[in-house]
């Protein structure tokens, strides 16, 4: 059996172990709170950099909505090209069905989440007529036109648009009597005309004069480069 000293020196170790490993816990759980504190500081400045990259990008994003055939569909092409060549950030990307992305901007609330640029890309085809894959479209954008005829107000939070029509006067049949050099571009573009004059009555917010082009007035060889001084002109002004 230990003495009395042997006891009380086994104690006093014991006790100086204990205040060691409650000295121990102490630093790591103060280190700990360091570490936690240190992250929520950094994760609070990445939250005020990502708002400040997110008003800075706000508007930078484009909606092609292509209610067009072959040729609407090159040009939407094109537009979304420009459109992210233009300037570091601009994303855009073309909506694959012409009725599904006419009835999804014409029935959603605008809010933060939703702040890109509608650009409806309408092609007349020949009879001026639209094109086969976008009557529906086109059709949706006329009744809802008439529908809101007359209405005075709004959201002041607009949702932006832009039109952008092509035509061809070389393939417009009952026009080929005085088809000439002299051809307006609005002789191709009939049902560009008609969507633009529709979306007006929207009371949307309207970035820029709609773009008017006649492709039989193109250069060729650029437009099968996928390129359009025309385009790339009126994308910088959006």
């Amino acid at each position: 059996m230990p003495s009395a000293t042997r006891v009380y020196e086994i104690w006093d170790a014991l006790r100086r172990a204990r205040a060691c490993l409650v000295a121990c816990v102490d630093a790591i759980a103060n280190a700990l709170r360091w570490w936690r504190a240190r992250r929520r500081r950094r994760g609070s400045a990445t939250a005020r950099d990502d708002d400040a990259t997110t008003t800075a990008t706000r508007g930078r994003r484009a909606r092609v909505v292509c209610l067009g055939g072959a040729l609407g569909r090159e040009l939407s092409a094109m537009v979304a090209e420009a459109w992210t060549r233009g300037r570091e950030g601009r994303r855009a990307e073309v909506e694959a069905s012409a009725s599904e992305a006419t009835r999804r901007a014409i029935d959603e609330t605008m809010d933060d989440d939703d702040d890109a640029t509608l650009v409806f890309v309408v092609e007349t085809a020949e009879g001026d007529e639209p094109a086969e894959e976008a009557r529906e479209a086109v059709k949706m954008i006329l009744k809802e036109a008439r529908r809101r005829d007359g209405e005075t107000t709004g959201d002041a939070r607009r949702r932006r648009y832009a039109t952008a029509m092509v035509g061809d006067c070389d393939i417009i049949g009952d026009r080929s009597a005085y088809r000439s050099n002299q051809s307006v571009v609005d002789d191709c573009n009939a049902v560009g005309l008609a969507v633009d004059a529709a979306l007006r009555r929207f009371r949307w917010t309207r970035a820029a004069e709609s773009l008017r082009l006649d492709k039989s007035k193109e250069d060729d060889d650029a437009w099968r480069r996928g390129r359009s001084a025309a385009v790339d002109a009126w994308v910088a002004k959006l």
